[in-house]
């Protein structure tokens, strides 16, 4: 692996170097941004630029709000910026600056035409954000099947996706190749999933609910917690005021599962300043699957419900949001022809699973704009949230239910220099964090108080970025934390970025909720000693290029990431096959993560874009005084994607391709040989394809999973008999449903 990393980056270097268009330095680089809610500056992705008199050669922003222009033949020359409900900007450039320019558009009542049209791209690296982070837009999210923002990134390489266990149907997230729960995840940079509500995870917020998703890899910036530790997932929720009036999606596939999806939005006031957005959400599976009849459901039965009220003001210089969002989920999964039994039952149950939580939530952000002095604001984010779950696995075998109860705040001062130098952040957080949990016989309680400072510095020259934060946090029960980060970004030519970053991160585990496979099998779990604090250091660097292949614009990206643990929590599946061993990492014991990653995206011809994606994990951990691989963690990963639409934009076919390397399984060797699994998992592909066709106002598309049909060969240990000393359904590494055809349709109202 060290041979082929090596030769990666050399050949990255190599097409660096030797292309030609990356030799123009006669570009001028800027970011244009808007005030957002909390009075911040906020990147406005799609803005429209070009020098006054050559309007056919303008470009728009992408994704992040960040765009390069060849300069004019001559100086002074007139730079227009605009974009739909924006007031354009016009700016003299006297000569070819050295800074990256920083533009700000202010809101117009009245709409105005885009004078040149750019698409966003799917998925995209940007070169100017001063950390390494992969955006992918509502577009991309399409190309998958409905339904969860989980399952988004089905067609992405950055995130991935695996079953938890074999019976409830949880999904859950990797990032680096370590567990979701390492990553902070954010909605518009408020923590979003954490504490209980990690349980259900992003398998919570519908895909339609989104306009995008920002993945960034390494630590986060301080000003968002102390908790990112692998990277932050933030989701952008699409707004009130740029969303339609009405939008519908239902979806169906052959396993009986049915998601049905309505936005419904609305402005007010003469001036449209008002306006609001409800978001309904509806699934339901009610069909039995058991396609390797092991007796078990493949899925389990499933009802959802949800809803989100989201209203916002849009002022000269005030901005607000607040809403709130409501979630039941039931689940009831187990053996074919499982019912909770009754108390007057006298024949003994079947084995199942139960699940069902509630969660329902408040938030507020509030920002100014100081008149006098446009580029200083001042936000506030609040949020409150109860979350409840009961389940149990076996009936009568194990159960658990757990309730918290959360209150964030956090309040950010931000300073920026006109010419977009240098800004500083500065504020203040506070964390209230209530937990009542209770397994079989024990309860365990908890509460957790968290204020914290922070400051952040960003140096910002037309090639150099430096980005330094540092916040202190002061924990109830564990005391002092400082957290330090740092990141560096050096545009070394003008479509060529390296960056730098690192960084620390602290978290409080929740074992039962992020360890919900530990339930699903007859082993006991012993807790060895009291749990700390999980603390950890992450450091990594990449290199993005964007330049011309087959004479169409193409990207390539390479990074490396470390992620090293001081403390952690243990969960050891390996020194018993009878038990599930839970303590902290040994002082002197090792747990690490090296992740390495290529991307490379280009278009074979107009409309025909591919994505190639190579990634490579070693991940270690140390069981009972032995440094071995993490279980279950394919060492290695590649993806391809093929998109193609029509030239009258009406059809657009999507495969997606991925293939899964062996991973390590926990030994069973102490079974009887019949109930014994391979040291080595099998490595498998996995293929998906979908088509969309067009119409005015309505979209229907279909597709197909998994389209070999390939499933993890005896996933569950003893499936035949649960309640047996034998019975283990945590050991899974491939899929566990066989191949599924769906069908959907969007329909919007303007």
């Amino acid at each position: 692996m060290k041979a082929t990393s090596i030769f990666l980056l050399i050949l990255v270097t190599y097409i660096i170097c030797i292309e030609e268009s990356v030799a123009q330095e006669n570009i001028l680089l800027g970011k244009v941004v808007e005030h957002d809610e909390n009075g911040h500056s906020h990147s406005l992705p799609g803005a429209n630029i070009y020098w006054l008199g050559i309007e056919n050669k303008g470009v728009a922003a992408d994704n992040e709000g960040n765009f390069s222009i060849p300069n004019p033949e001559i100086f002074p020359a007139s730079l227009i910026v605009s974009f739909i409900g924006k007031k354009n900007d016009t700016i003299q450039v006297m000569e070819s600056p050295s800074e990256i320019l920083t533009i700000l558009l202010k809101s117009s009542r009245e709409l105005e035409g885009i004078i040149i049209k750019g698409e966003l791209d799917a998925t995209s690296v940007s070169l100017f954000s001063n950390i390494n982070t992969e955006t992918i837009s509502s577009k991309e999210l399409k190309k998958a099947a409905c339904c969860s923002v989980s399952e988004s990134f089905e067609t992405t390489a950055t995130v991935d996706l695996k079953f938890d266990d074999g019976i409830s149907g949880t999904k859950k997230i990797q990032m680096l190749g370590l567990d979701g729960v390492y990553a902070q995840i954010l909605n518009e940079n408020i923590p979003m999933i954490g504490g209980l509500s990690s349980g259900i995870g992003l398998g919570s917020i519908p895909g339609t609910w989104i306009e995008s998703i920002s993945v960034s890899k390494g630590a986060g910036s301080v000003v968002n917690g102390y908790e990112s530790i692998t990277g932050q997932i933030n989701i952008d929720l699409i707004k009130p005021d740029k969303t339609d009036r009405v939008f519908y999606n239902v979806y169906g596939n052959s396993q009986g599962n049915v998601q049905v999806n309505m936005h419904l939005g609305h402005k007010l006031g003469k001036k449209e300043k008002w306006s609001s957005l409800m978001f309904l959400h509806m699934g339901d599976l009610s069909a039995t699957n058991d396609g390797n009849k092991d007796s078990l459901l493949d899925m389990p039965l499933s009802r959802k419900y949800s809803l989100y009220n989201r209203w916002k003001y849009s002022g000269d210089n005030y901005h607000s949001q607040f809403g709130v969002k409501y979630l039941n989920d039931h689940r009831l999964g187990g053996q074919l022809g499982f019912a909770v039994p009754q108390a007057t039952d006298t024949i003994p149950p079947k084995y199942g699973i139960g699940i069902d939580a509630e969660e329902i939530e408040i938030f507020a952000k509030n920002g100014y704009v100081f008149p006098e002095h446009p580029f200083q604001s001042i936000g506030l984010q609040v949020s409150a949230k109860s979350h409840r779950q009961n389940s149990y696995y076996g009936y009568g075998l194990n159960t658990y239910s757990g309730n918290e109860n959360r209150l964030y705040a956090n309040l950010i001062y931000q300073i920026d220099s006109k010419a977009g130098v240098n800004a500083v952040k500065f504020g203040s957080s506070y964390i209230y964090d209530d937990f009542n949990e209770r397994f079989n016989d024990t309860t365990f309680l908890r509460t957790e108080m968290v204020p914290g400072v922070f400051t952040e510095y960003t140096y910002n020259k037309k090639k150099t970025t430096i980005v330094g934060g540092i916040r202190a946090d002061y924990h109830n029960l564990y005391g002092l934390f400082i957290s330090p980060r740092l990141h560096y970004k050096f545009n070394f030519k003008p479509k060529s970025t390296f960056r730098l970053s690192g960084g620390k991160g602290l978290r409080t585990a929740n074992f039962f909720i992020e360890n919900g496979r530990a339930l699903a099998s007859s082993r006991e779990i012993v807790f060895q000693e009291a749990l700390l604090p999980e603390v950890a250091t992450n450091a990594g660097t990449s290199i993005t290029h964007k330049f011309k292949f087959l004479n169409k614009p193409s990207s390539i990206n390479v990074d490396y990431y470390f992620t090293n643990f001081e403390s952690q929590v243990i969960a050891d599946y390996d020194t018993d096959v009878d038990k599930v061993f839970v303590y902290n990492l040994e002082k002197e014991a090792k747990s690490f993560s090296h992740s390495f990653q290529i991307d490379f995206d280009f278009e074979i011809m107009k409309d025909f874009e591919v994505k190639l994606a190579y990634k490579y994990y070693d991940v270690q951990i140390t069981y009972n005084g032995s440094t071995m691989s993490r279980p279950l963690i394919p060492t290695d990963r590649t993806l391809v994607n093929l998109n193609y639409k029509t030239k009258d934009d009406k059809w657009n076919f999507n495969l997606t391709n991925k293939y899964f390397g062996t991973s390590r399984i926990p030994s069973t060797e102490e079974n009887p040989i019949e109930f014994q699994l391979k040291k080595k998992s099998n490595p498998y592909f996995m293929f998906n394809f979908q088509a969309t066709r067009k119409f005015d106002n309505t979209e229907c598309y279909a597709g197909m999973e998994n389209i070999t049909n390939y499933v993890q060969p005896n996933a569950i240990i003893d499936a035949k008999n649960p309640f047996g000393d034998y019975f283990d359904a945590s050991q899974i590494w491939g899929p566990l449903a066989g191949r599924m055809f769906y069908l959907g349709m969007r329909l919007t109202i303007k």
